[in-house]
């Protein structure tokens, strides 16, 4: 299978031509340059594979989902609750013992009147066939569980986009080729050359960028570095065809990504915060230094959100060979 030595695969050939043509009045009055949405992959191995690194770019796909969740859990809180004493131990836990005393007060009277209710309960159990649930549903009352909402955490966020690639050049066949295999390739884990079967490192991780021709598009939500979970290929889904050369008629692939981490809502400013310059890749749980994923959330202020703006012009000329990758230090050194 093909294997491209150029650290950039476009699809199709002439992507990046499109930015800067000229809008469908065909008067270019929208801000000079017109960018064509698009999607960035970006795989780097680490410092032992050598700093190697890909970067592919396809037209935006449709249909893209971002789901951002919490686990939540249940707690019986019991009788602590129904005396305002969970209340109370929040807050003497944040230094203020004001309401204690009212709360004990308060908390004893209502235990009284469990425990009068209780006794009733007890005494009746002490009747043949008759135990203290029984005596107590004949009271018509119930011990409330007070029962209360716990929050365990956030969810780990997942990102499944799907492509169907047809060539129109020799060149599109070739990109195809290697956009195939670079996902296959780097959904598996690596493995030295000395003991292949005693130690595996993980497989490399992705960035992944919507840009409107060489910029961020800031309308579209970031994604934390990710893992690709899974890959998936049919070629010729629509017609059994090759070309002449052996190539398939057409390629579908599915990719899923899986975040490194699961995020907290300071991830999320940070990254929502993030417009370029120098340490953004940090804020995407990416080490600029060996190219691994980082594990926990950086220290310090969070990056002020902004707000999008259609004044914001694109870093450089839109004809250009080579994509522009910004100046977040990813791919690090090379």
């Amino acid at each position: 299978m093909p294997q491209s030595d150029n650290p950039y695969i476009v699809f199709p050939d002439d992507l990046l031509e499109l930015n800067g043509k000229q809008n469908a009045r065909g008067d270019n009055k929208d801000g000079g340059t017109i960018g064509y949405p698009q999607i960035e992959f970006t795989v780097q191995e680490d410092a032992k594979g050598g700093g190697a690194f890909k970067s592919i770019y396809l037209p935006m796909p449709g249909s893209i989902q971002f789901s951002d969740g919490g686990e939540y859990g249940t707690i019986d809180l019991g009788a602590i609750a129904g005396a305002g004493g969970i209340d109370v131990l929040a807050d003497v836990m944040g230094g203020d013992f004001s309401g204690a005393k009212g709360a004990a007060t308060g908390a004893a009277k209502q235990q009284v009147n469990s425990v009068k209710t209780r006794l009733k309960a007890t005494l009746a159990s002490q009747l043949p066939g008759v135990d203290e649930e029984t005596a107590m549903f004949a009271l018509k009352k119930v011990k409330p569980p007070n029962q209360n909402t716990t929050f365990k955490g956030n969810t780990m966020r997942e990102f499944t986009f799907t492509f169907k690639l047809i060539a129109g050049t020799q060149k599109d066949t070739d990109s195809i080729a290697a956009i195939h295999s670079t996902f296959r390739r780097y959904t598996y884990a690596g493995s030295s050359d000395d003991a292949p079967n005693v130690v595996l490192d993980y497989p490399p991780i992705w960035k992944i960028r919507f840009l409107i021709g060489t910029i961020e598009n800031q309308y579209m939500p970031k994604i934390f570095s990710c893992y690709l979970s899974s890959f998936g290929c049919t070629f010729n889904a629509e017609t059994n065809m090759f070309r002449y050369d052996g190539s398939p008629f057409d390629v579908g692939f599915s990719l899923t990504f899986k975040e490194t981490r699961v995020l907290t809502r300071r991830d999320i400013d940070n990254l929502e915060g993030l417009i370029g310059g120098t340490g953004g890749d940090t804020y995407r749980g990416i080490n600029s230094k060996t190219g691994l994923a980082t594990m926990s959330v950086p220290a310090g202020t969070s990056i002020p959100v902004s707000s999008p703006s259609l004044s914001v012009a694109p870093t450089q000329s839109p004809n250009v060979n080579l994509p522009n990758n910004g100046s977040s230090g990813f791919p690090y050194s090379r």
